[in-house]
């Protein structure tokens, strides 16, 4: 990788495969292990560029002990965290609105002034969390609107400096980041929100 005159690179989740065949608890901690690491570690060896990274939805939650444990070292794990660099302000966070998928580490309600049924349709609640060994049952409470991703990105940055990077992983919704084929819109209210209230 040759990328020069840079400061940062921020990488906004998904790190790991997610091919049925590899989509495990254990067998993504090998690949953040065994194929990840080693890459950022050469890389690092090479540049200065800093790197700050978040999980994605893909990612399973279980090993975010990795990512802390390097963070400092290879990179920057900003997950809810708010990280000075060069009169910028970095903030992360990789939870997500509720997806039609059975994955469920890192979603939760978006907004508590919105419901999922007006926007969001196809959604699922039911599915699984992760830990280091399995994949365990896990239905996101619909009636439950205080805990929600709007309210998180308000509190996570009360006490940031201007200018904010905001590094989500779930884009804003209804903008050119989070359409897609049909003109779908399937981004975050949450994140819109609190950037609008910023």
């Amino acid at each position: 990788m040759h990328i020069k005159n840079a400061d940062a690179i921020l990488i906004a989740g998904d790190l790991t495969p997610k091919e049925p065949e590899r989509r495990t608890p254990l067998l993504q901690a090998k690949f953040l292990e065994e194929e990840l690491i080693p890459l950022v570690r050469k890389f690092r060896n090479e540049s200065s560029i800093e790197l700050f990274l978040i999980f994605g939805n893909d990612d399973f939650r279980a090993n975010e002990d990795i990512l802390k444990k390097h963070d400092g070292d290879l990179w920057h794990y900003v997950e809810e965290t708010l990280f000075e660099l060069k009169g910028y302000t970095i903030f992360g966070y990789t939870t997500v609105p509720i997806t039609p998928f059975k994955f469920k580490d890192w979603e939760k309600v978006d907004s508590a002034g919105v419901h999922e049924d007006t926007y969001r349709k196809p959604y699922v609640v039911n599915g699984f969390y992760s830990t280091k060994t399995e994949l365990k049952p896990r239905t996101i409470d619909l009636d439950n609107r205080e805990d929600n991703i709007e309210q998180d990105i308000i509190t996570g940055t009360k006490n940031y400096t201007k200018p904010l990077i905001l590094m989500t992983h779930s884009p804003p919704f209804n903008t050119n980041l989070d359409m897609l084929s049909g003109n779908a819109h399937l981004g975050s209210i949450g994140v819109r929100n609190a950037i609008e209230k910023l």
